[in-house]
């Protein structure tokens, strides 16, 4: 039996993640889009929109990301036995 120390539904950790980078992404667009009047702010701004950027192609390969094939099955007509069926 093993103990999980931070038990976590596997379904969940995908939601997180993503909760996490939009918080990221909040903090850094004050640095990013706000008044940039020295050098400094303006490389470290610069920065924080590269990062925006990055944390937003991230999100879309996620999106894009290769799913297993769902297999529906046939339709009623498909399952029933063909026994007594003249053809």
């Amino acid at each position: 039996m093993t103990k999980h120390l931070f038990p976590m539904n596997t379904e969940h950790v995908l939601g997180s993640v993503g909760l996490f980078l939009l918080i990221v992404v909040g903090k850094l667009a004050d640095q990013g889009y706000g008044p940039q009047r020295t050098f400094t702010s303006r490389v470290s701004g610069s920065m924080a929109r590269r990062a925006i950027d990055a944390i937003a192609v991230i999100g879309w390969l996620v999106d894009r990301l290769y799913e297993p094939a769902v297999l529906v099955p046939d339709s009623l007509s498909a399952r029933r036995a063909t026994v007594g069926v003249r053809t």
